[in-house]
């Protein structure tokens, strides 16, 4: 069964939604751990609760997107004869997104994974213009400089949110900026100068 011809496309769909489970279980579950022990508050039964739900969710939303992904793949190649188009990645990826991160509830995790995935994708395109020449760069000075200013702006920009609408900034990452930006402007002694924040 495994080994058929006959049954590669059904167990190639459920190879890659167990793989997007798994990765999802494997990236989350540490920094859930991490991020929840040291940052909420709440009874270590708590805790535990809040991790693994977080990791529940990224896993099983990376393996939903997995399987919608190579499914569609999938139904667009049988519709072109058994032959896979240039576009087909761009409609499967499209058509999972909407369906697994576009619609709902978007919760952190989810605005997590696509934040992560938006700046690999400016960096990839920004780079593939510069080699497929769309950017003029013959002196490279877009190869040395692109990713300075992108770091710069990212950075500006977020502190310019922070500072004066930090209601549009994600919570994990406003979390985050309180704690190491605001809280840095607040003691009463030694003990909330240097050991313990608040």
């Amino acid at each position: 069964f495994l080994l058929s011809p006959h049954n590669h496309d059904l167990l190639a769909l459920l190879k890659g939604a167990r793989n997007g489970l798994v990765y999802g279980t494997k990236i989350r579950f540490p920094h859930a751990l991490v991020m929840v022990l040291l940052f909420r508050s709440g009874t270590f039964r708590e805790k535990l609760g809040t991790i693994f739900k977080l990791t529940r969710n990224h896993a099983r939303t990376l393996g939903l997107f997995v399987f919608t992904y190579k499914a569609v793949l999938l139904a667009l190649r049988k519709l072109h004869g058994g032959k896979e188009e240039g576009v087909d990645s761009f409609l499967a990826g499209l058509v999972g997104g909407y369906l697994v991160f576009g619609r709902g509830k978007q919760g952190s995790v989810n605005q997590q994974i696509v934040m992560y995935v938006f700046a690999r994708v400016v960096l990839g395109v920004a780079k593939l213009s510069v080699e497929n020449g769309v950017v003029e760069d013959a002196e490279g000075r877009w190869r040395r400089n692109a990713y300075p200013v992108y770091a710069s702006l990212s950075w500006a920009m977020v502190m310019w949110l922070f500072r004066w609408h930090p209601e549009t900034v994600q919570s994990s990452l406003r979390n985050s900026m309180v704690y190491l930006y605001t809280n840095a402007e607040k003691w009463d002694g030694v003990r909330n100068w240097v050991w313990h924040n608040s």
